[in-house]
């Protein structure tokens, strides 16, 4: 049983708040800590609001899970994008929600946890606050190669599935590289977002958007071409060390064919993509484009509909697995009866 917790500070991931308590308790191993704070074992690299806020430690709460959902985790960057079907449940505080895992789309790349990242003069002043630096949510929002408040790159660390890391001591040593104007833009772009306080956006709207500033583009006489062509137009305006930097191939096409993003029903964005493609297309860029997504008024998914939906859909499949057990005992008597006649 867990005695204590420590300070929580600014900005700091969940992850890396559970990392310094593994490293302060004085625990082992990370498996013998996760079961004393969570119950059981846990993936940490799944980690979310509400399997922290249900260990509880038995020394009280911490922060309620709405707030530690807005402030220790990257979901108020990710609600934009992830759609209300796949982000329901942080609509809203006080929603029930499953403790045992996050939702499906929180799973996934580009929002598991793959790579740690920290800034040296960043490590170096969380190290005087706390005794040892922090993972910082602006460093781990997808695609995000830089530290936008001292303009430098971010310095990468091994990360193992499982496993609870800290920033090393010596990282305030780690060697200094100047960012390049279109990591900081990029960087910049991404931490006005996690802390925007946009709400939700559905697919629909974002569709629709894509479709405005898109038929505004091509009006404008600035660039004409066909759908299939514009991943191709996008990349070309950005440097390979660029999107090497965000586990971008120039030469493959994009995971999300752009055809999709106009035509197709969506079941995710990729928000690095959005981010490169909005600010080809808009003078405002992503932000611009979140905007104009917003102005359009589609039916929304209401948290009481998503949960009959989930129930209904539970309850067909256990009536058809009922039905298969059925047709399978009948077929078992029938075996039975034709060996007896033999």
């Amino acid at each position: 049983m867990l005695s204590f917790a420590p300070p929580t500070v600014n900005d700091e991931l969940l992850y890396s708040y559970v990392s310094r308590w593994f490293v302060l308790a004085g625990y082992k191993t990370a498996s013998i800590f996760s079961r004393a704070a969570f119950g059981a074992d846990i993936a940490f690299h799944l980690l979310n609001a509400q399997q922290f806020t249900a260990l509880q430690w038995r020394g009280g709460a911490i922060a309620s899970d709405w707030e530690v959902t807005e402030t220790m985790t990257l979901v108020p960057f990710a609600r934009m994008f992830l759609g209300q079907e796949n982000c329901f449940r942080f609509i809203e505080p006080g929603v029930e929600s499953r403790r045992d895992r996050p939702p499906i789309a929180l799973t996934r790349s580009p929002w598991r946890l793959q790579r740690l990242k920290y800034c040296p003069h960043c490590a170096e002043i969380y190290r005087q606050q706390l005794g040892r630096g922090a993972w910082l949510r602006p460093h781990h929002l997808p695609g995000v190669t830089a530290c936008h408040l001292h303009e430098v790159k971010l310095v990468e660390q091994p990360f193992c599935l499982g496993t609870l890391e800290v920033v090393p001591h010596d990282a305030a040593n780690a060697p200094v590289v100047q960012a390049t104007e279109e990591e900081l833009w990029y960087a910049r772009v991404a931490a006005r977002l996690l802390y925007s306080g946009n709400p939700v956006i559905s697919f629909k709207q974002w569709q629709l958007a894509l479709a405005s500033a898109f038929d505004s583009f091509c009006k404008s006489g600035q660039w004409r071409t066909r759908r299939d062509e514009l991943a191709d137009a996008v990349t070309s305006n950005y440097s390979d060390d660029f999107l090497a930097g965000m586990g971008i191939n120039r030469r493959l096409p994009w995971q999300m064919p752009l055809d999709k993003l106009f035509d197709s029903p969506l079941k995710e964005l990729n928000p690095i993509y959005m981010i490169l493609l909005a600010r080809f297309l808009l003078p405002g860029g992503i932000e611009e484009l979140i905007r104009r997504a917003q102005e359009f008024d589609v039916p929304q998914f209401k948290i009481a509909d998503l949960e009959r939906k989930r129930k209904d859909d539970a309850a067909r499949k256990r009536e058809r697995e009922r039905r298969r057990e059925f047709e399978a005992a009948i077929q078992r008597a029938q075996m039975r009866r034709a060996q007896r006649g033999n």
